[in-house]
Formats: C-alpha cells, structure tokens, sequence
C-alpha cells in the first residue's frame, strides 16, 4: 500500500514540478502536508497561470465563515466515531481481501 501511495506522491510532485519552479523537496513537503493555496498564492508559484475572479473581502469571509461550520460540525461528531471506525474497519477488511486475492495470483500490488 505504501509503495501506491509514494507513486501517487511522486507523480503529483512531478505536475507540480512542471507547472511550477519548486523543487522535488517543495513539492513533497506541499504533498506531505496536503497544502492549500489561495488564488492568489497558486499565481505566485505558477500554479495557475491568471485569477479570473477576484472574490471581494466580504464574500471571501463569507466563505471562510461557512468552511469553519463545516469543519466544525463535523469536528463535533455529526458522524459517531463508532461508524467512522467502522467504515475503516470495513475498508481494511477489503483491502487485506484483496491484497490477498491478487497474493494468490503472485501479483504485486
């Protein structure tokens, strides 16, 4: 599993190498810590190649205001932890499945 995630990792770093002038190491520390970029950053790093819309303060705090909501409602267990734990549970049941599966036909994932 370790092995698709650094793939996963070196291919987006390879994008963001290309679009950008960061270097490898920028680019996975931006991966690692699952960085965010306002408009105006994206453009600083190239990134994004123009902002099309400027969102006004008021509207950006708007937004910002709403996110917090969010996050926080979900921080606050609208979901229980027993059924996040379950689903993981679940997930790893199926991914031991069918790592074991494709174990059997002597193939790598």
């Amino acid at each position: 599993m370790q092995n698709l995630l650094d793939a996963g990792d070196n291919a987006v770093s390879n994008a963001l190498i290309a679009k950008t002038n960061i270097s490898k190491k920028e680019a996975l520390e931006i991966i690692e810590n699952e960085t965010w970029f306002d408009a105006k950053q994206a453009l600083e790093i190239g990134l994004i190649d123009e902002i099309l819309h400027q969102v006004e303060d008021k509207e950006k705090q708007i937004v910002q205001n709403n996110n917090v909501t969010l996050y926080n409602n979900f921080a606050n267990s609208i979901i229980p932890h027993d059924v996040i734990n379950k689903l993981k549970n679940e997930r790893l049941v199926k991914l031991t499945n069918f790592k074991l599966k494709y174990a059997e036909l002597n193939v790598i994932v």
